[in-house]
């Protein structure tokens, strides 16, 4: 599975000089819990609302004079479109990180994948493979009907013959 079908539409940028608050912002209103960070549409860094909360609120820090360069985690996981899903699965596991940018050939952000994004397809896939089953299920027990009916029609047919 690769991960271009599978990304969200929804990605919210900011440069590294946005407020605290201005993020906090731009995630309530678009419904995001993160806020990728850029420079030159290259990321940089990502603000998660657990950021604003563990990096801004609790420590009692004016959110109109933090930066996000100040709470950004800097150290990304990025991957490039078309990376497997099994990859970027293994690598957000081993990191412990819900949300991966996705980049394009010049390393431009495109978009970005969340463990939640990935939970979606997959339960899609699964209900996929359920009806996949049923369908499979149904259609033995049409073959298996006829095969009854055709075995009926030989015994009336043996039975109603004249001897």
């Amino acid at each position: 599975m690769e991960n271009k079908r599978k990304v969200r539409k929804t990605l919210v940028t900011a440069a590294p000089d946005t407020s605290a608050q201005t993020l906090a912002i731009l995630m309530r209103d678009r419904h995001v819990g993160a806020v990728v960070i850029t420079k030159k549409d290259r990321p940089v860094g990502i603000v998660t609302d657990r950021d604003l909360v563990s990096r801004v609120v609790a420590r009692y820090d004016d959110p109109l004079t933090i930066r996000a360069r100040d709470i950004m985690t800097s150290d990304l996981v990025i991957a490039r479109e078309g990376t497997q899903l099994a990859k970027l699965t293994e690598q957000m596991r081993a990191r412990g990180i819900r949300r991966v940018p996705i980049v394009d050939g010049k390393g431009r952000l495109v978009n970005i994948l969340t463990l939640d994004d990935m939970l979606v397809v997959l339960g899609e896939e699964i209900a996929n493979l359920g009806r996949a089953v049923v369908t499979g299920m149904g259609r033995e027990a049409r073959v298996a009907a006829r095969g009854r009916a055709s075995r009926l029609r030989s015994e009336r047919i043996a039975t109603a013959r004249p001897r």
